[in-house]
């Protein structure tokens, strides 16, 4: 069932290829992208987050800018606190502190099922 064997690397390696299409694909939209995990051997959903954070780590690009782009291409009301906020420094601050915190709680749990190395 799923994907193989757990702790096959035939399995991680099929995985990987698998995660590198799908966040290729990803990079160029604004939704979710489901991503596998071969431990779970199931789905692993990559938000717009995820996706901006990771290509900062591997391509150098600014997760701020690049995410207050995103937001302004689609129209996207950004929310702070569960309020609307339309101050670009709140906003800017705002994302400054998800992109500082992602390495921390998110990324480990992308490592832990496999998703990142």
């Amino acid at each position: 069932a799923g994907i193989g064997n757990v702790h096959d690397p035939e399995t991680t390696a099929r995985a990987q290829r698998f995660n590198q299409a799908a966040f290729q694909i990803h990079a160029r939209l604004s939704g979710t992208t489901p991503l596998i995990s071969p431990q779970s051997r199931s789905p692993v959903s990559l938000s717009i987050i995820d996706s901006i954070a990771i290509r900062a780590e591997r391509d150098g690009i600014d997760p701020v800018a690049t995410l207050l782009n995103v937001a302004g291409t689609n129209k996207v009301i950004v929310r702070v606190d569960g309020q609307a906020v339309e101050d670009i420094a709140a906003v800017t601050k705002s994302y400054q502190r998800t992109f500082a915190v992602w390495p921390l709680v998110r990324r480990p749990a992308l490592v832990s099922v496999g998703v990142l190395a």
